[in-house]
């Protein structure tokens, strides 16, 4: 789903004010909750770590592992 989001987006340019387009691109940090004692706090830390490293890696980009 990220990625279909990334892709999505990153091919958009919107207008901002006279005849000037500003592309857009997304990163994205993915995490999931799934083992037994995981926490909704740490599921966000993790998509943030993830979020990071993406912005990190070059951006334009999801990270999920």
């Amino acid at each position: 789903m990220g990625e279909r989001v990334r892709a999505a987006v990153s091919g958009s340019a919107f207008e901002v004010g006279i005849a000037r387009l500003i592309e857009v691109t997304v990163s994205d940090g993915v995490s999931q909750l799934g083992r037994d004692g995981d926490t909704i706090d740490a599921m966000l830390r993790v998509a943030d770590e993830r979020l990071h490293r993406a912005k990190h890696e070059g951006r334009n980009c999801v990270i999920a592992a």
